[in-house]
């Protein structure tokens, strides 16, 4: 059997989510009810991931990306750092509509309507399963929009 990336990966996202759902049960009742409803899919996944990986034979090495596909890859890299930002400085709320409105517009080119309507549902979504179903306080950010 032979460790590759893919298998490495595989097994530090099993250990990380390990970690994470076994670690909900030093909590609160209340408090690990968020991190067990994350963590426990999350963590039956990696395991059926990491265990479908090991199955089956490791597959020929690839040949390099060609050099638009790597473009690509670096510019929703640099969109996942834009949300980052987003959610750092302007609390998980408005990060992710600003990110939704401006990412539907931007780079899939869709029109206002759509790009404003993800947006506005995003803070509906967000705000509704998490402020008014569970209660639970959302990160508001550096810069305290909301």
């Amino acid at each position: 059997m032979r460790l590759t990336g893919a298998r490495v990966f595989n097994l530090a996202v099993l250990v990380v989510t390990g970690i994470f759902f076994v670690s909900a049960f030093g909590f609160s009742p209340k408090a690990r009810l968020l991190p067990l409803l994350v963590g426990g899919p999350a963590f039956l996944l990696s395991i059926v991931q990491t265990w479908e990986d090991f199955r089956r034979t490791p597959e020929p090495e690839r040949k390099p990306l060609p050099a638009d596909a790597v473009r690509r890859q670096n510019a929703l890299l640099l969109w996942l750092v834009i949300l980052a930002a987003l959610v750092f400085l302007a609390g998980l709320t408005i990060g992710v509509a600003a990110f939704l409105g401006a990412f539907t517009r931007l780079v899939g080119r869709k029109g206002w309507g759509l790009s404003l309507a993800l947006a506005v549902g995003s803070v509906i979504v967000i705000y509704g399963l998490f402020g008014v179903l569970l209660h639970y306080p959302l990160y508001r950010g550096l810069l305290d929009l909301v």
